[in-house]
C-alpha cells in the first residue's frame, strides 16, 4: 500500500535499502540474542543490543552506519547525523554513513546540509569500479535528485536520478521522482514514459496515476485522464468505480493494453475470475512485456 505523501515513502524505502545493505551486521547481532524483554519494543531492543555493541567496537564504521538507521527508524535525527558524522569523519567516502547522515539533516529540516555531505561522497567515488553495481550510490544519488526536486532545480533533479537509475532501472520510486522532473521542465512525453516505466514494476502506483492524470489534462487527452483517474480509484481500494469507468474506456481506447490490465486487477478483487482471466490475457497480447499481466495469466490461468 502506498501512503498520500510519497516524498515520505520514497524516504521510508530509502533507509530500509540501507538498513538491508549496511546493517548485515545489525541482522546478525539481533538473530544471535537468545532473549527477549517483553517489556521494551522491538526497535528499542535492537537499539540497546547495537549500542552495546558500539561501544565494545568503536572503530567499526558498520557498526555505527547501522546505528545511525535505527536511530533514524525511532526519528532521533540529532543521534543518527551523530553518529554517521563519526564514520565520515575518518572515512569521507563512505556512501551508507553520508546517505544516512542526509536523511538524518532532511529530517532535521537542513536540505542543504543534506546535499553538500553527498555531493562531497558522489564526488569521492566518481572512479569507484562498482559504482555501476551499487545500490547504494543509486541511493545517493536518488536523494541528492530529490532533494533537487525539492528546490525546484529539475534539471539537476533528472541529472542525479538519471544517475540512479543507471544503477538500478528497476527503481519504481526513482521513476517516479524522474517523472516529475521531468514535467516541471515541460517534457511531457519523457515525464509520461518514466511513469509508464515505474507501472511496470509497481502497477498500483496512484501518486504515478494522479501525476498521469495532470498531464493528460495539460494536454488534452481527457480518455486517458479518465483512465489515470480509475487506477487512482483503484489503489485507494475503489475496485467497483474503478472498473467502472475502466470499461467505459475500452471503447475509446481498445488497443490500450494498460486499460484492459487496469480492470483485470479490479475484477480479481470484485471475484470476478472469469472477466479477469480474459483481460489479463488481452492486455498480455496487446503487450507481451508486461510482467504483471503475464503473473495475472499464470495466476488465474488462461481463459478457455
Amino acid at each position: 500500500m502506498y501512503v498520500s505523501d510519497r516524498a515520505l515513502l520514497v524516504s521510508v524505502r530509502s533507509m530500509a535499502v540501507l538498513l538491508m545493505l549496511g546493517s548485515v551486521g545489525l541482522i546478525a547481532l539481533v538473530i544471535s540474542q537468545r532473549y527477549v524483554h517483553p517489556d521494551v519494543s522491538v526497535v528499542d531492543r535492537d537499539t540497546q543490543v547495537i549500542e552495546n555493541e558500539v561501544r565494545q567496537r568503536p572503530s567499526d564504521p558498520e557498526l555505527r552506519v547501522a546505528l545511525a538507521n535505527v536511530y533514524l527508524a525511532k526519528n532521533d535525527a540529532d543521534k543518527a547525523m551523530s553518529q554517521a558524522d563519526q564514520v565520515l569523519s575518518t572515512e569521507p567516502a563512505n556512501v551508507s554513513a553520508a546517505v544516512a547522515y542526509a536523511q538524518a539533516a532532511i529530517n532535521r529540516g537542513q536540505p542543504d546540509q543534506a546535499a553538500g555531505r553527498l555531493t562531497s561522497v558522489l564526488a569521492r567515488n566518481a572512479e569507484n569500479p562498482i559504482a555501476s553495481a551499487s545500490l547504494q550510490l543509486g541511493a545517493a544519488h536518488q536523494l541528492l535528485g530529490r532533494i533537487e526536486l525539492d528546490r525546484q532545480q529539475p534539471a539537476q533533479a533528472t541529472a542525479e536520478l538519471q544517475a540512479a537509475l543507471e544503477i538500478d532501472r528497476t527503481n519504481a520510486d526513482t521513476l517516479y521522482l524522474l517523472g516529475r522532473a521531468l514535467g516541471q521542465q515541460g517534457e511531457t512525453e519523457r515525464a509520461l514514459a518514466a511513469y509508464q516505466c515505474a507501472l511496470r514494476f509497481v502497477p498500483d502506483f496512484s501518486e504515478v496515476y494522479q501525476e498521469m492524470a495532470s498531464l493528460y489534462d495539460r494536454t488534452g487527452q481527457a480518455e486517458r485522464a479518465r483512465v489515470a483517474r480509475a487506477m487512482v480509484s483503484y489503489s485507494a481500494g475503489d475496485y467497483a468505480g474503478a472498473a467502472a469507468a475502466l470499461t467505459g474506456s475500452i471503447t475509446a481506447l481498445p488497443d490500450a493494453a494498460d486499460v484492459y490490465l487496469g480492470l483485470a486487477m479490479a475484477e480479481e478483487h470484485l471475484g470476478r475470475v472469469g472477466d479477469a482471466q480474459t483481460h489479463y490475457q488481452r492486455a498480455l497480447d496487446l503487450d507481451g512485456g508486461s510482467t504483471a499481466a503475464r503473473q495475472g495469466v499464470g495466476r488465474l490461468g488462461a481463459n478457455p
